[in-house]
């Protein structure tokens, strides 16, 4: 939601749940969610019933824990089937994250095209950097992107 304070300029604050299923190869071993919320100043500029917008901010996330494997044994086998060592080495051949708390400086790019009065539908992109993460592992660099539709209140 954003939250126009002068006429180029407005404060955004965004809450992201997400979860990722397990793949169709089983890399995935669980679900993954995260939660993340951004805030920072946005910044616009309307032209008819087009308005651009940037946003600059701060993300605070949090991800669960992440469970993966490539070993083709160890996506058909579980620890309790006492499966031959050459198949799968659960200590080994299974990388375990724990979850994890970042916060970082983001930024989200965007259009919006006004339909009605109050109805609008836009795309967007956005990319983070973890600045701090509680785990030091390769999760960083999160980017993404929202089709939206919206309905502007006041």
């Amino acid at each position: 939601s954003s939250w126009q304070i002068f006429r180029k300029v407005g404060l955004e604050f965004e809450l992201l749940v997400s979860n990722s299923n397990r793949d169709e190869q089983e890399h995935l071993r669980e679900d993954i969610s995260s939660l993340r919320l951004r805030l920072g100043p946005r910044f616009r500029h309307k032209s008819g019933s087009t308005e651009l917008f940037a946003t600059i901010g701060m993300e605070a996330a949090r991800l669960s824990n992440l469970v993966i494997t490539t070993q083709p044994g160890c996506k058909y086998f579980s620890p309790e089937d006492d499966a031959p060592g050459n198949l799968c080495d659960f200590d080994r051949d299974i990388a375990r994250k724990d979850s994890t708390f970042a916060i970082g400086p983001a930024l989200s790019l965007g259009m919006r095209l006004k339909l009605s009065d109050r109805i609008y539908v836009g795309v967007r992109g956005q990319a983070s950097v973890y600045a701090y993460s509680s785990a030091h592992d390769d999760l960083n660099f999160p980017v993404g992107g929202s089709v939206d539709l919206g309905y502007h209140l006041f």
